[in-house]
């Protein structure tokens, strides 16, 4: 299977997943850039107390090696992959967060190296792991002088946690004041202020990132 193919992608991160699958390194060095920070806080967010920084920069890089394994199978939401490569992250980063958890109740405590997936022996992963492991590396180096990084660090925890489960997990509001036990209205107001905040502290491509994945969301 494979991408489903615009000719004028209507947002930026479509024309960027479809330049990845390619090979296109600098395409999926830009949606990392934009996408990690959200991988990085949704981490935080399901390992709680758990997170460690270097769970949390493990566990990223594998998500990523993972997306990657399955971005041609991507298919877009009326011409748009933003919120539908959001949701496969999501789910990605959910599905390991769970495992980490799973595997740090039972032994106390785990080390996690990036290793080769049991059962699989082809160079291809091995050269797919090595690039996505270079991407995210470089980009996690650099995310410091990141302007997304910067501005999910500005937010308050509440509104990161509303934010990240909003576009991440594309939970609704109504949802995500249940998860969160707080009040719909105090959870409408403050995704609207962290949006227009981002908005405001962001350059255009990268909101752009950011509002691509609100395509599918619903209250």
């Amino acid at each position: 299977m494979s991408t489903t193919r615009d000719e004028n992608p209507s947002e930026p991160t479509s024309a960027h997943v479809q330049r990845a699958v390619d090979g296109d390194e600098r395409s999926l060095t830009w949606i990392v850039s934009r996408f990690q920070p959200l991988v990085v806080a949704h981490i935080r967010f399901r390992l709680g107390s758990a997170a460690k920084p270097s769970d949390v920069d493990d566990l990223s890089q594998d998500v990523w090696f993972t997306v990657m394994q399955k971005l041609q199978d991507l298919r877009s939401h009326d011409g748009h992959f933003g919120a539908v490569l959001a949701t496969f992250l999501s789910t990605t980063s959910t599905f390991l967060c769970n495992n980490f958890l799973r595997k740090a109740l039972r032994r106390g405590s785990v080390t996690r190296s990036l290793t080769r997936p049991p059962g699989r022996d082809d160079d291809g992963d091995y050269e797919l792991m090595a690039l996505t492991t270079g991407v995210v590396t470089r980009v996690t180096r650099e995310e410091t002088k990141s302007r997304l990084a910067e501005a999910m660090d500005q937010l308050a925890p509440e509104a990161r946690d509303i934010l990240v489960l909003r576009l991440f997990e594309q939970q609704s509001l109504r949802t995500i004041a249940t998860t969160l036990e707080l009040p719909r209205a105090r959870v409408t107001t403050t995704y609207r202020a962290a949006l227009e905040q981002l908005r405001r502290d962001l350059p255009d491509d990268a909101f752009e990132a950011i509002r691509s994945c609100t395509v599918r969301v619903r209250n």
